[in-house]
């Protein structure tokens, strides 16, 4: 039996097993409500923690507030700021403001109705949102992907600048929360690696699409296969984001840029592939002919 003190009373937790890292991770969150709300602060676990906290903080903490009949939590809302307020700002703030959230946003364009309608502070400068000092982050997901739910979609992210102020590490939990309760799933990865792996999926992938695009002859027939149909669909999903997004991913992640370019090379080598298959058939047919008229 452990027991780890929440305020002024204390948790009880039997076999910690494996789940040390989350119970950490939530206890922080407990920790923050217990500090400036008023949520009762004692909960004892029963059954052990695995089944408790059932492989991350999310379903810890979906069982934990469970234990609190008339809970009432203030602290957990938090103050995040969307710099571009497209589709993609827009589909982030619907769900920041459905969770009670206070969302701010910022765009070269004038959202200003839209940002109302959607119960969002919208800022014409971005020194005037930046001065309301929000919490800012990115998924690994879009509108159309996740048009259904957040429910599985990856949610990348690196901790820094932060320390080991419980205030400070609580606040994060906080933000990660926000994903996390809406299903998603959390990958702690450095932002270099983010880049690098980024390059290899999230530049890639519109690439195609674009290039889809690009031919211009192509839409749905009567006798299409299921690879032709995947491709219609990533085309379509592709050019329904901005070319400006695509660009970003270009112009700010220089690891787009080899890829790029590794794509250029492997079409060429591609190509003469087939030239050359095509040479040996044609030396082939020659030899044959010759042996003929022999």
């Amino acid at each position: 039996m452990h027991t780890i003190s929440i305020g002024s009373e204390e948790l009880e937790i039997q076999n910690w097993g494996s789940c040390e890292h989350e119970l950490n991770r939530s206890l922080r969150i407990l920790r923050a409500i217990d500090r400036e709300s008023e949520v009762p602060a004692w909960i004892q676990a029963i059954s052990s923690f695995e089944s408790f906290c059932t492989g991350n903080s999310r379903e810890a903490l979906k069982r934990a507030y469970g234990l609190y009949p008339n809970r009432h939590v203030q602290n957990q809302k938090l103050k995040i700021g969307i710099t571009g307020f497209g589709k993609f700002g827009q589909f982030l703030a619907r769900t920041l403001v459905r969770q009670g959230h206070t969302v701010l946003a910022h765009s070269r364009s004038d959202y200003t109705h839209v940002a109302l309608e959607l119960g969002v502070t919208f800022f014409e400068k971005p020194h005037d949102l930046c001065d309301e000092r929000p919490d800012c982050t990115h998924p690994m997901f879009g509108p159309q992907s996740a048009k259904d739910g957040w429910s599985g979609f990856l949610f990348v992210f690196d901790k820094v600048r932060i320390g080991t102020d419980e205030a400070r590490t609580s606040r994060c939990d906080w933000c990660l929360n926000i994903f996390s309760s809406e299903g998603c799933q959390l990958v702690e990865t450095p932002c270099a690696e983010h880049d690098r792996q980024a390059a290899g999926s999230q530049f890639i992938t519109p690439t195609v699409g674009r290039i889809l695009e690009k031919l211009d002859f192509l839409e749905p027939t009567k006798i299409d296969t299921i690879g032709f149909e995947s491709l219609l669909n990533l085309m379509d999903n592709t050019v329904r984001d901005s070319f400006d997004l695509y660009f970003g991913l270009f112009l700010f992640n220089k690891n787009s840029r080899q890829q790029l370019e590794r794509f250029h090379l492997a079409f060429e080598s591609l190509q003469n592939q087939l030239f050359d298959h095509v040479l040996d058939n044609l030396k082939q047919v020659l030899k044959l002919e010759e042996e003929s008229h022999d």
